[in-house]
């Protein structure tokens, strides 16, 4: 564009210095060469207001990874033809195949350009796919305009549930045993006492040798063992400075380490309890024991917004107060700073078992993580890793 602005530039200083010398018809030239521009811009904003151009997506509700078909078309309802017209896509939280970037459309007069396309949605959130910007250039070359593509097509992404075979930040002991625990307050571990048999006791819990002496059948008493309660905290705080692109990639990955985390223990047959704040200074709290009350904690992620006004200290600091017994607190943020090592000294402090996971935070600096006391587990999953080559053990998962 540069180039031909200084070409027909060239042009007119020659065709004027031409005139000066002849004059007559040899102005001829000089005001053919001075009104070209004038009809190509006016040409480029007949073309910018008049082209008409439609998109949409056959569902606007899919999960992350789920493709979707997509369709935009341009079209010139005039009878002038339309050049020069080029489409951009939204990118970074979507692929797209089948769009071609930075084609130049040219159409003929009454013509439609109709392109389709299979769009799939790599993060959870809500935000807009498809056109970005049209950008028109002149039948010379020498202008160019740029607009917005007109409504938005926004899309509501649901997060994936990760499976994962063994949790590197599961507590040491659960971890160690690799076994679930119970769900239930039925007695678990066999006890040196033992009862009458009663009808609808199992045969495995029978004291074969000491039926044989006491000539009774009898079956072994057992009793309660205690369990690690597991606290999972939620930093839902506003990600910031980020922009659009990465606060919508770390939110995902925040819900999806969440989820993650939740299915691992449900699975296993182990309660949970999690933690979070809102935009009301208010602290939840949401049990999980089952897959019913795990599927309201998934529909509860799918739209929960990044708005919370209380500080992930402070949320670990009371949620662990409501500690009793064995404990083990999981905290996923995306920050990780002084305040959060102090509060993290005070959680070790309760005999509570505590492991930190941050997303992103590549360019913090790295004395924060050594201000964490030691005996914090802690683990870095960055924007480009998958979830589960970190937090998976059988995937090489391993505490930094």
């Amino acid at each position: 564009m540069i180039r031909n602005r200084l070409i027909l530039l060239f042009l007119i200083l020659a065709a004027g210095a031409f005139a000066s010398f002849y004059g007559g018809i040899s102005y001829l030239p000089l005001f053919i060469l001075l009104i070209l521009p004038v009809v190509s811009f006016l040409y480029l904003v007949y073309v910018f207001f008049s082209l008409r151009i439609s998109q949409n997506v056959d569902e606007r509700i899919l999960y992350k990874g789920e493709e979707t078909p997509y369709r935009f078309v341009l079209v010139n309802e005039k009878m002038i033809v339309y050049s020069g017209i080029q489409v951009s896509f939204k990118s970074g939280l979507y692929e797209a195949t089948g769009l071609e970037e930075n084609r130049n459309y040219s159409l003929l007069p009454k013509d439609r350009v109709e392109k389709h396309a299979q769009i799939r949605c790599l993060y959870r959130g809500r935000y807009p796919v498809g056109v970005d910007t049209i950008t028109v250039t002149d039948f010379l070359n020498l202008f160019c305009l740029k607009r917005s593509a007109g409504e938005e097509i926004p899309v509501q992404v649901l997060p994936r549930v990760v499976r994962l075979n063994r949790l590197a930040a599961a507590p040491l002991d659960e971890d160690a045993k690799a076994v679930p625990f119970s769900m239930t307050h039925t007695n678990d571990q066999p006890d040196v006492e033992s009862r009458s048999y009663t009808p609808g006791d199992g045969l495995k819990m029978v004291n074969w040798k000491l039926s044989a002496r006491q000539q009774e059948l009898l079956v072994r008493k057992y009793i309660d063992t205690p369990k690690t309660k597991i606290l999972l905290i939620m930093d839902l705080a506003e990600i910031r400075p980020a922009d659009p692109v990465t606060r919508i990639i770390i939110e995902d990955k925040i819900i999806e380490t969440s989820l993650a985390i939740a299915n691992y223990f449900v699975r296993r047959q182990t309660p949970l309890e999690v933690f979070y704040g809102t935009d009301r200074l208010q602290e939840v709290s949401m049990g999980i024991q089952d897959q019913s009350s795990f599927e309201r904690f998934y529909k509860t992620c799918s739209d929960i917004p990044f708005r919370s006004l209380a500080d992930l200290p402070v949320l670990l600091k009371n949620a662990a107060y409501q500690c009793s017994g064995r404990s083990c607190c999981i905290a996923v943020t995306h920050k990780l700073d002084g305040e959060l090592c102090q509060a993290a000294e005070n959680v070790l402090s309760l005999n509570i078992e505590l492991c930190i996971i941050q997303i992103g935070g590549e360019q913090q600096e790295n004395n924060l993580r050594h201000n964490l006391d030691k005996r914090v587990r802690f683990f870095r999953i960055s924007k480009e890793q998958e979830i589960a080559e970190v937090l998976d053990a059988k995937q090489g998962g391993r505490i930094l």
